[in-house]
Parts: C-alpha cells; structure tokens; sequence
C-alpha cells in the first residue's frame, strides 16, 4: 500500500494497493477422492465395476477439490 497526503491535511490520506493471490496460477489441490486419490474422478458406490478412468462423467468434477485461480485485488481508499 502506497499513502499520498491530501492537501497539505495531515489527517487526510489517499491510499492505493494491490494483492496477488496464487501468483503463478497453480492448480492446487485441496481435497481428493479417497477411492481413486485424484481431485476429479469419483467411484459410483451403486455400481462397483465403474471404471472412472474409462467412463469420465462431468459432474465427479467436483470444483471444491481443486483450489481457486489467480486473484488480483486493487485498493483505493481514503482515510481521515
């Protein structure tokens, strides 16, 4: 964060930042499947020759598994 003083106010100040989370968007896992240990391929408990390498549904892709990309957050604030 970077502080500029407002007309000769001490009291008055103009700030600006940014942050950078997962600065080299890497996916990181959070969590996996304990049947297969990948992040994004299920076992169906109703069927157990499914075979997920094999028949790969969309939805076992469970996106909380993987954690969020890269995240920019600019800030502009006053204080006084």
């Amino acid at each position: 964060e970077k502080y500029y003083t407002l007309n000769n106010n001490r009291d008055s100040r103009l700030f600006f930042g940014f942050t950078v989370y997962n600065l080299f968007n890497r996916r990181n896992i959070v969590a996996v499947y304990t049947q297969t240990g990948t992040p994004d391929k299920a076992v169906n408990p109703l069927n157990p020759e499914y075979n997920p390498n094999e028949y790969f549904e969309e939805f076992e892709a469970n996106p909380r598994n993987i954690s969020s990309g890269r995240n920019v957050l600019f800030r502009i604030g006053t204080t006084f």
